[in-house]
């Protein structure tokens, strides 16, 4: 359940769009199920088997080929495209995301190439347009990052609440990500829609990451 920032106060604060899953665990809830997952992928090579329609999607609004870039799984991805599945599918849920969004959260750099040399737009966002490049940075994935960005990304693009990538990264504890952004040319002077910079965000968790990345931030001027 996203929830939504509310106005500063001695509480910590999380920016609008973060889930409690996606910050206290690497997937989101309805992944954790390998078995059925497993199950899913044989649901789905029947149905590439026996031609039967690839626009389906499951009771949690999810097709084929968002599993197959949860995975990383190359074969699969570039089978179903051929097999004419939209490499930009949208779920059919509140989250509205697409493949290359979860091939970026797990770090699937090969599948993030694959699917935007398929046709992936990696400037489309999910429900609180969360992108690619944010996804990334939200999870610490500072590889595909870099594939992003060097793929033509804007480094400042930001979702509904004016977070940019940067402000996610040092949100969530990204130190090495939250470097490459900086260097990549994200705005340590940014504000959101809160008015808030990365600054604001990194000090609204105190641990041992957040910290470095304010001691970090504080050196640049910020």
């Amino acid at each position: 359940m996203s929830l939504a920032l509310p106005s500063l106060s001695t509480k910590t604060q999380k920016p609008v769009g973060v889930s409690e899953v996606e910050e206290a665990a690497p997937l989101p809830t309805e992944l954790t199920a390998s078995t059925a997952l497993q199950l899913w992928y044989e649901m789905m090579q029947t149905a590439i088997l026996d031609g039967q329609d690839l626009t389906t999607v499951d009771n949690l609004g999810f097709n084929y080929i968002h599993y197959a870039a949860l995975e990383g799984n190359l074969e699969v991805i570039e089978m179903l495209i051929e097999k004419g599945c939209n490499p930009n599918f949208v779920a059919q849920n509140h989250q509205q995301i697409i493949p290359l969004h979860w091939a970026s959260l797990r770090g699937h750099g090969e599948a993030v190439a694959m699917l935007l040399k398929k046709g992936g737009d990696m400037n489309l966002g999910d429900s609180e347009g969360h992108t690619a490049l944010l996804k990334a940075a939200q999870y610490g994935q500072t590889g595909v990052c870099q594939f992003l960005i060097a793929s033509g990304c804007d480094p400042n693009q930001t979702d509904i609440h004016r977070h940019t990538a940067l402000h996610w990264a040092c949100y969530m504890g990204r130190m090495i990500t939250s470097q490459y952004l900086i260097r990549a040319g994200c705005s340590i002077h940014d504000k959101d829609g809160e008015l808030r910079t990365p600054l604001h965000r990194a000090v609204q968790v105190s641990n041992r990451a957040h910290l470095m990345i304010v001691s970090m931030l504080l050196r640049m001027g910020a």
